[in-house]
């Protein structure tokens, strides 16, 4: 009896234990590029206030910047995310993506504002994506503002 349980769950727990170990690996690479990426674009300055800028005295451009990341979840964060559907609580294994896919859309907003000396009135939306019966399998995020060239530093 023991033994048809095992084996009929065994595949499960399998796939369970190395969409565990692997997605650890996948997240700790990912946050370390990102890392490194925020250390390289850590001279351009974002913020949600959509101020003026010193009047607008020199400002020689500015233009819409926006940043779009799609962040998947691995089988076992969705698994236990499914527990959590089911009983209630906080849904914590689904946090680093949606911190992850926020980060790296305002990353890639910074990127696309090359030469920029500030980002203002910087706005994040994200939103989960779902295959069939509601179930969660990422968040994209996108990010987007106004990118002020200048000639001198704002």
């Amino acid at each position: 009896m023991l033994e048809q349980v095992l084996i009929q769950y065994l595949p499960l727990l399998i796939l369970l234990v190395v969409t565990f170990f692997t997605g650890r690996i996948i997240e700790r690479r990912h946050y370390k590029s990102i890392l490194k990426w925020e250390e390289e674009f850590s001279r351009l300055r974002h913020t949600s206030i959509g101020r003026r800028v010193n009047g607008g005295a020199g400002v020689t451009e500015s233009r819409l910047v926006c940043g779009e990341a799609v962040v998947s979840v691995e089988f076992f964060r969705w698994f236990v995310g499914l527990l959590h559907s089911m009983f209630g609580g906080a849904m914590r294994e689904y946090e680093s993506s949606l911190d992850r896919a926020r980060r790296e859309a305002i990353l890639r907003m910074k990127q696309s504002a090359a030469g920029a000396s500030a980002i203002v009135n910087v706005r994040i939306e994200h939103t989960p994506i779902s295959y069939g019966m509601s179930r969660f399998s990422g968040v994209e995020a996108i990010a987007w503002g106004t990118a002020v060239y200048k000639d001198t530093e704002i």
